[in-house]
């Protein structure tokens, strides 16, 4: 849609008439809705394909978060050219997208599926992203990782959350008298690791009493030590 005004020897007759702008430009509103809804996700819809293709993305940005890159991801004119050559040449709004696509789907459910080796630019493919795990074993624990990747400009001081971090409940420290090391190694860049090391045993009951705590749930000790302490 757009916003007409209409003017008659310089006065305005009609100072602002919405029209439908795909009967003036169609070229236009189809490159802008491609673009923005389905390219950018700026979208709220209930068609499965996209909300399938917008979950693959987030798996693409997560593994360039963990192996410290921005460059693993194709950029929006590769995502343009996918759905440029697959969406009807009629199609200027969701409107008429939603009538295409109803047939459309009948005859390939698939078609507007993203894959995997779609995403991945060329010069990422020999990655190997083995090196940076989304868990952590150690004596029997299974620890989340989540990673975080905020780079900087040289000589800039490094960003606080930058790194890697890894989530230790609160029984996994109570239940194991061995403490939990922390490597000084990392992901290149000089990513951060985080992991609470206390004794919880030499602490008040209050602090290590976890009710309904359980080694797969996310209550950390650390955190409730920091807040008896009164710091972030």
């Amino acid at each position: 849609m757009a916003h007409e005004k209409v003017m008659l020897y310089g006065v305005p007759i009609i100072p602002n008439r919405r029209i439908n702008y795909g009967r003036i430009d169609p070229e236009l509103c189809r490159e802008l809705f491609i673009r923005h809804a389905l390219v950018e996700g700026d979208w709220k819809t209930h068609h499965k394909f996209f909300h399938r293709n917008r979950a693959l993305l987030h798996e693409i940005e997560e593994l360039e978060t963990r192996m410290r890159r921005r460059d693993i991801l194709v950029d929006d004119h590769t995502l343009f050219e996918f759905y440029d050559a697959r969406i009807g040449k009629d199609v200027v709004s969701e409107r008429h997208f939603d009538k295409w696509w109803k047939e459309a789907r009948q005859q390939d459910p698939t078609l507007l599926d993203f894959d995997q080796s779609l995403l991945i630019s060329e010069d990422a493919e020999a990655l190997d992203d083995s090196a940076y795990p989304k868990t952590w074993l150690h004596k029997g624990f299974e620890l989340p990782l989540s990673y975080e990747f905020h780079p900087v400009a040289p000589g800039s001081p490094p960003n606080p959350s930058d790194g890697v971090t890894a989530e230790v409940p609160c029984c996994s420290l109570i239940s194991s008298t061995t403490p939990f090391p922390l490597a000084d190694t990392g992901p290149a860049g000089g990513a951060r690791h985080r992991l609470d090391q206390v004794a919880a045993q030499t602490h008040p009951q209050e602090l290590r009493a976890c009710p309904g705590c359980c080694p797969a749930s996310g209550c950390c000790f650390g955190n409730r030590l920091r807040s008896r302490l009164g710091r972030s």
